[in-house]
């Protein structure tokens, strides 16, 4: 092992304590691997990084290959903007929130039409 990084079986165990999982079986049945591929990750110091990432991808990267940094991804403004403008595009959230008013409106119309017809027939 290079010096400073991290042994896989440390990074395994730590994972395996962060999401909480109450033993090794609980944590292979999550990735989808037996109980028998995940104790032959820790008896060689080693693991599918890729496969683990697919499913803790708010793992960061760097922290699962080397076991160096944070081990939770740092989410900027940047990176939260990012992933919401991927998520909508604002045109149509633009569009979407005319046509709501438009149809609030309506509705608004409709019950002042309802009260006042009520009022009259007091």
């Amino acid at each position: 092992m290079l010096k400073g990084m991290m042994d896989k079986l440390t990074i395994i165990n730590k994972i395996i304590k962060h999401y909480d999982f109450k033993s090794d079986v609980a944590f292979a049945r999550h990735i989808g691997v037996s109980a028998q591929v995940v104790s032959n990750w820790k008896s060689r110091n080693t693991y599918d990084a890729e496969l683990i990432y697919s499913h803790f991808s708010d793992l960061n990267p760097e922290w699962i290959l080397t076991g160096k940094g944070n081990m939770l991804k740092e989410i900027t403004d940047e990176t939260e903007i990012g992933i919401w403008e991927d998520v909508f595009n604002y045109k149509d959230l633009y569009e979407e929130a005319k046509y709501t008013i438009k149809l609030q409106k309506k509705y608004i119309k409709n019950l002042e039409l309802q009260l006042n017809k009520n009022d009259n027939n007091l």
